[in-house]
């Protein structure tokens, strides 16, 4: 059966041809679309939210809303969304099916009236809005390398987080002599980043809280946690309770000491160390040179790089030299 319109193809559906059927569809596309962006870091509201990083996909959710297809039966898709908010516009590749069918596919475009109006995230920075504090300090309480490596850890993860989570942000950062104290608008970045330190640092976490305020009848806290890196190096000394220890290891779960008196080998875990008196005696770190002769079946035969005298330690190794602890005569491979 042919066309009822125009007698030239087989007739689908409706006694119309796949031609004339799209040539009924009608397309109701507002000239306007409204949004509001941030002047201070350029996220986009649409709708009730806000958003960062990429928004096509929350556009052409919102466009999908407010383009009407006036046929009932039809099916509309936003197949894909092009912005251009600088120039104020947004444009969209429609795509019409009847069922599984494509009837017409068709690009418009939509202008923007854009209102300026800062987030909430930036108005929380601007007011210093934190939920939490990551405060970094280190056993031997000075402002070390480990703190700038952590601090630009942070910083780095915070941002990625932006991304996602507009309340993720950094409210300022206070270095203290002893370390830093980085102020975070959300509490769980705080604890994303505090299992992270502790997975890679030697440490010690603890956890506090205060009252901030109240809020719908609910009490507000904020969180403080307080991480105590080990920063210092292998072959430094450790005393408690009137008892030396040279350090021979240092891994995230994990301490190993000697006690050089009789050359006993410990293992500290991080209730050991962080919750007794321990006290610093020597930071410096032991650590001497050595050149690499020989290597082979498990040992390594070794000469001091300065008095030239040899030893054998129970290490096999392709490196031409190596950085070992000395205490007398015994030579300590590093655990």
């Amino acid at each position: 059966m042919l066309c009822i319109l125009c007698g030239k193809e087989e007739a689908t559906e409706g006694r119309l041809c796949r031609s004339c059927l799209a040539s009924t569809i009608s397309l109701s596309v507002p000239e306007f679309m409204e949004i509001t962006q941030c002047p201070k870091c350029g996220s986009v509201m649409i709708g009730k939210s806000w958003y960062r990083g990429d928004i096509v996909p929350r556009l052409a959710k919102a466009i999908g809303k407010i383009i009407v297809l006036n046929n009932a039966g039809f099916r509309l898709e936003i197949s894909s969304v092009g912005e251009d908010i600088d120039n104020g516009t947004v444009s969209a590749h429609l795509k019409i099916f009847n069922g599984n069918t494509l009837l017409r596919e068709e690009d418009v475009v939509i202008k923007l009236k854009i209102t300026k109006n800062s987030c909430p995230t930036c108005n929380r920075v601007s007011g210093s809005y934190y939920e939490s504090i990551l405060q970094v300090r280190t056993f031997s309480h000075e402002a070390t390398e480990v703190i700038s490596e952590v601090e630009q850890f942070a910083t780095k993860f915070v941002e990625s987080a932006e991304g996602s989570s507009p309340t993720s942000f950094i409210s300022k950062v206070v270095h203290q002599r002893e370390g830093v104290d980085i102020f975070l608008g959300k509490r769980s970045d705080a604890l994303k980043l505090s299992k992270i330190i502790m997975d890679r640092y030697f440490s010690n976490l603890k956890v506090s809280k205060s009252l901030a305020g109240m809020k719908e009848g609910n009490e507000i806290y904020r969180y403080t946690y307080s991480i105590r890196i080990f920063n210092l190096k292998l072959g430094s000394i450790i005393e408690s309770r009137s008892q030396k220890f040279v350090i021979t290891g240092i891994h995230p779960q994990t301490l190993y000491v000697l006690d050089p008196r009789n050359m006993k080998k410990s293992v500290l875990k991080r209730s050991d160390l962080f919750d007794e008196n321990w006290k610093i005696i020597d930071a410096s770190g032991n650590l001497k040179k050595f050149i690499v002769l020989s290597s082979g079946h498990g040992e390594s035969e070794i000469m001091d790089s300065v008095t030239f005298k040899t030893h054998t330690v129970k290490l096999e190794t392709e490196e031409k030299e190596l950085d070992l602890i000395q205490i007398d005569n015994n030579i300590i491979v590093p655990q």
